[in-house]
Formats: structure tokens, C-alpha cells, sequence
């Protein structure tokens, strides 16, 4: 038995007792959500695929369990013995709701039932990190585990690029991701907010904290040479800019545009040739390909209004189905030699409209939609607190990966897929936070006047002391 096996075996039997002895201590379900943002270290060896197909060509192999999940399961005891509310549904959440019953739906048109099962079910856990970290966040309002936890996680990650590049020769970076576009996506989502951290936080450790994290970050996003991650990038970064700029310029946050300035010529000294190369030698294959798959999906959304199936595009490309390119128009495509395992459309929203029709693709641009509105509707409530930094730098990082996904269909992969629901979470709560009037406490906007504002924690109300 393999290693990872030991390990998923232990980790499910100790799951209810965990979750039993969480419950005594709220600091001690707070590092377990710590450590959850760890996880992606050793993603692929605590993952368990069931009924696997590790050869298939799709966005989910086999029906998978990572350690992720059954660390949500003993969270949500552990809130549940303490007398936590969980909360199961989440502003927005209509819109995911109906993505996966366009999944389902879509099965209708799948050649395998099962294979679609697979993708269904990492929904399914995705909606189990979803309950879990946001009715954590409702209750404790305890944003920065996640931050630090993930702050942690790539520093880690970025001494595994330093390795892959110089020692073992690895051109494109990958860190601790399975793929290069991975780790790109997950950095254009989190690098803004340790950028609006370095521009918020008051203090020097928090600060420069986010500060290296940013810098160092920024050099693996790079190194990545994804075209798209790294076009996406400054755009992301230039939204939150201008997002923290609003609460006000002074000389502090000048000096750290003019340090960026630098850090960004230092930068392009470093890796511009690099970069220029990978933009002008980039095979004509690569963007040949994308056309073509591109074509694949444009005729499987027409032929089929309800998708050809969830996680059934590698199978569809067969010549017995009517959507490939190739043998569609012979004549344009005849260069093309490769038959089997077909690739996967370079965008995650032709890929979910053809998989599950023009009403899942709707749907899953009324999810983003949703997601991103949220973030940007707190944002004027949080104008004056300390939590701005994270919502300014969620939202340059949405903006960020939504346009990166025209070019990507990572999103759907495990690792991305709980970050977003991860910052999904983060953003709804805080969203609820200022709704309800019950923000987390915030000291330095009240020390602005020269006395102490304090928030009750359970009405919102504020009172005035000397």
C-alpha cells in the first residue's frame, strides 16, 4: 500500500475524533484552518482518486479525496459541538447552484455517466470548503488565518521554484502546483492582496511581511512564462492600486509605488529577455491549437444546447461524434497528426458551454459575476478599516483571473477551484459583516479622532470611551 493511501486512511479515521477535540479549543480550530491552507504543499500525495482514470484527458480524474475535505468535515463538527451556526446557503450561491444542475443535466449527453460523476462530485466538495470556512468566518471574523496560512504556503512554494529552475532544470515554474498555469492563476489571485497589504497595513511586520511576499511571488509568477498569467498580472495589480489609492494618498504609499517602480525595472532587467523569447518564439502550434479547440467547442455549444456532457469533452473529440475539426473540414486541418488524448479547449468558459450548455455557461458568469460584486459592494463600508487591504486586493485579483480564464480553463482545477471558494467565502462574509452592521473591530480608523471606538462583536453598535 502507498504512502498516500497510509495517510488518507489515517486522516479519515481520525476526522469525528478530531473534530471532538477541536471543539475545546477555538485556537485550536483556528490552526487547523492553517494548516488547510498548507494542504496544496503536499496536494498530490494526500489525494485519493477512487475509480480512477489517471490517463483521461479532463478536468477530473477519478473521484477524488484530498485532505482539504476531511479537514472541513472535522471543522464542521468541531463549530457544530460549539454551538456554531452553519450556514448552507451563501449570498450568490443560487448561481453555482445552477451551474451544477446544468451539470447534471448535462449527463443526459455524456458517453460516460461516471467520468461526469467525477467532475459533479469535486463540485459537491467544493460546496463542502464553502460551508465550512464561511460559517468559520461569520462567526470568528477571522480573516487573517487564511492570509498568513497562505502567505506561508508560497513562500514555501517559491523555495520549490528556486529548486525546479536552478537545480533541476525546470524551464517553466511550477512550485508545488501540478502545472505552470496553476500556479499562475493562483498568484494573480493572491498576489494583489499582498500588494494591498504592503500599501494599507500600519504596521512595519505586516508591512514588509507583504512586501517579500509580493516580490518574491511576483518573480515565480513570472517565471512561470505563462503569456497569460503574466499579461493578467500588472492588470490585477494596477486595479488594486487605484482601489487603495481611494482611501487616500500620502507620502507612505507614494514611496511604496515609487519602491514598486524600481522593484518592476529591476524585474524586467532580470527576466526581459526571457520573457521577450517566450512572446516571439511561442510555437504557432500552440496558438493553432487554440484556435482548433476553440472550434471544438463553437460546434459542440451548437449542436447540443444542454452540453455534451461534464468532463466528456476528451471523449466527444472522437471521430464517431460530430463537433472535431478535423474531420469536420479535412481539408483545413489535414496538418494536424495527433489523434488521441485530445486536448482540452483553452478557456474555462467555452469549455463549461459546451460541456453544459449555453445555460451553464450562464450560469457560471452569473457566479463570477456574483462573486466579484460582493467583494466590490463592501468595499466603501471598509473604506476606513483595516481589512480594506484584503477585499482592494480580491477584487484586482478576481478581475485579474476572470480575464486569465479566457486563456485558461485552470480554474477548474482542485487546487484553484478551493482558492476560489475560498476567497468566494471571504468576500460573502465580509459582505454579511457590513450588512448586518457587525464588522470585525477595527482600531486604527478610530484612533484617527483621538479616541477609542469599540464594536460590540454581536450588534454592531459602537460606543465612545475616553
Amino acid at each position: 500500500m502507498a504512502l498516500k493511501h497510509i495517510i488518507f486512511w489515517m486522516a479519515l479515521f481520525y476526522t469525528l475524533p478530531l473534530g471532538y477535540v477541536l471543539s475545546f479549543d477555538r485556537r485550536l480550530l483556528r490552526g487547523l484552518f492553517f494548516v488547510m491552507m498548507l494542504i496544496p504543499l503536499v496536494f498530490a500525495k494526500t489525494a485519493i482518486n477512487f475509480f480512477p482514470d489517471e490517463l483521461y484527458r479532463g478536468t477530473a480524474r477519478g473521484m477524488e479525496i484530498s485532505l482539504v475535505y476531511l479537514l472541513c468535515i472535522s471543522a464542521l463538527l468541531a463549530m457544530h459541538l460549539r454551538k456554531v451556526r452553519i450556514y448552507f446557503y451563501v449570498r450568490g450561491l443560487w448561481a453555482y447552484i445552477l451551474l451544477f444542475l446544468c451539470s447534471v443535466v448535462s449527463v443526459i449527453n455524456a458517453e460516460s455517466a461516471l467520468i461526469s460523476f467525477y467532475e459533479l462530485w469535486k463540485m459537491l466538495m467544493m460546496y463542502l470548503v464553502l460551508v465550512c470556512v464561511y460559517s468559520y468566518l461569520r462567526h470568528s471574523k477571522d480573516y487573517e488565518v487564511f492570509v498568513w496560512g497562505i502567505a506561508c504556503m508560497l513562500l514555501l512554494s517559491f523555495l520549490a521554484v528556486v529548486k525546479g529552475k536552478y537545480l533541476d532544470g525546470i524551464y517553466q515554474a511550477r512550485g508545488v502546483f501540478p502545472h505552470q498555469n496553476s500556479m499562475g492563476m493562483y498568484l494573480n489571485l493572491i498576489c494583489p492582496v499582498f500588494l494591498a497589504g504592503w500599501m494599507q497595513c500600519k504596521s512595519f511586520f505586516k508591512s514588509s511581511f507583504f512586501a517579500i511576499c509580493l516580490l518574491l511571488n511576483a518573480a515565480a509568477l513570472i517565471s512561470t512564462y505563462s503569456r497569460g498569467t503574466i499579461l493578467c498580472f500588472p492588470i490585477g495589480c494596477a486595479v488594486t492600486t487605484v482601489l487603495c489609492l481611494t482611501t487616500g494618498i500620502n507620502t507612505r504609499k507614494l514611496r511604496i509605488l515609487v519602491c514598486m517602480a524600481l522593484c518592476a525595472l529591476v524585474g524586467t532587467g532580470l527576466f526581459l529577455s526571457q520573457v521577450m523569447y517566450r512572446f516571439k518564439n511561442a510555437s504557432t502550434a500552440s496558438g493553432n491549437a487554440r484556435i482548433f479547440y476553440a472550434t471544438a467547442a463553437w460546434n459542440m455549444i451548437k449542436a447540443e444546447p444542454l452540453g455534451v456532457g461534464v468532463n466528456n469533452w476528451s471523449l466527444k473529440m472522437d471521430r464517431y461524434y460530430p463537433y472535431n475539426p478535423k474531420y469536420l473540414e479535412p481539408e483545413r486541418w489535414e496538418n494536424r497528426q495527433e489523434e488521441k488524448p485530445w486536448g482540452i479547449v483553452e478557456t474555462v468558459y467555452l469549455l463549461v458551454g459546451a460541456e453544459c450548455g449555453w445555460l451553464g455557461l450562464l450560469a457560471l458568469l452569473c457566479w463570477y459575476a456574483a462573486v466579484f460584486a460582493l467583494g466590490w459592494r463592501s468595499l466603501p463600508a471598509y473604506r476606513q478599516h483595516s481589512q480594506f487591504y484584503l477585499l482592494a486586493g480580491i477584487c484586482g485579483g478576481l478581475v485579474a483571473v476572470f480575464l486569465h480564464s479566457t486563456l485558461e480553463w485552470v480554474l477548474k482545477q482542485q487546487i484553484n477551484f478551493i482558492q476560489m471558494m475560498i476567497v468566494y467565502a471571504i468576500v460573502a462574509s465580509m459582505f454579511e459583516h457590513q450588512r448586518s452592521g457587525t464588522l470585525p473591530q477595527s482600531v486604527p480608523a478610530s484612533l484617527k479622532t483621538g479616541k477609542l471606538q469599540a464594536a460590540d462583536s454581536t450588534t454592531g453598535n459602537s460606543r465612545t470611551a475616553s
